[in-house]
């Protein structure tokens, strides 16, 4: 686990993340997956794949199949189970997995990454899509701060939002589904954005932390947080993200999220 206090120092020229590895021994994390509620008590819905992709039943983990040629059909919950197509007869729950990079995973025209896992809830369906964080943040950041455009200020809103995720990723808000779409402002896939990309690599599986290293335990906690414009005049004038952070989160620090996190 490594630590970067919020302070209001930092070295000159040098990123966060450079300032954290030149001090700190870095592991190499894993981002986690965030389960995000995208539909909810539908009739039915229009779900197509484009390339090769597994089936699986998410209430024993059985592999169902795989399947090596994509197809759109209407996707519905019958009586004995869900229908895409083909019937499945007892199965109420389907998750769809791409076995390829380049396999696409549609809900009525709109892209997703990650899975799609598909529940049958009284005769109606819900919609759980479950993703990378880091492949989120690349989503939704650019469109929820279109006009952002200095770096360090990416960079602190990158490690805010990530902290939010990782909270909300701990936190579930129900047993099938972490967050929902419309609290994330999440619309499937978006074009990439080179200078949230830049701020997400160089920040990567940062977080926010109310506990600091010395405590062994990571505790990311909820943010909502909007830069205002004193935290845009401290990005013009070159300060770095950690200082813009401690500005507005005194007393916290910022961790790698490698390591065990608080319940």
């Amino acid at each position: 686990m490594s630590l970067l206090c919020l302070s209001d120092t930092a070295v000159e020229g040098a990123t966060i993340w450079e300032n954290i590895k030149g001090v700190f021994q870095v592991n190499s994390p894993h981002s986690p997956t965030l389960r995000i509620l995208i539909a909810h008590d539908l009739e039915s819905a229009t779900l197509e794949v484009q390339g090769k992709y597994r089936l699986f039943d998410p209430h024993d983990e059985e592999h169902i199949g795989t399947r090596f040629i994509g197809k759109k059909q209407r996707i519905e919950a019958l009586g004995d189970g869900l229908k895409w197509g083909e019937a499945f007869p007892g199965i109420h729950q389907l998750t769809f997995v791409p076995a390829q990079p380049k396999t696409r995973i549609a809900l009525d025209g709109v892209e997703y990454p990650g899975t799609l896992t598909i529940y049958d809830v009284g005769g109606t369906i819900s919609v759980v899509n479950e993703v990378l964080i880091e492949e989120l943040l690349k989503i939704v950041l650019p469109q929820s701060y279109p006009q952002a455009q200095i770096d360090e200020l990416c960079a602190a809103i990158a490690i805010a939002a990530r902290t939010n995720a990782y909270y909300d990723h701990d936190h579930p808000r129900n047993k099938f589904w972490d967050v929902t779409a419309s609290a994330l402002q999440y619309q499937g896939v978006a074009h990439p954005s080179a200078i949230w990309n830049k701020a997400l690599e160089e920040t990567k599986y940062m977080v926010m932390s109310s506990t600091s290293a010395y405590e062994k335990v990571v505790t990311p906690f909820p943010v909502d947080w909007h830069p205002d414009g004193q935290a845009e005049e401290m990005a013009k004038k070159g300060l770095h993200a950690a200082q813009i952070l401690a500005q507005a989160f005194p007393g916290k620090s910022i961790q790698i999220a490698d390591g065990p996190r608080a319940e």
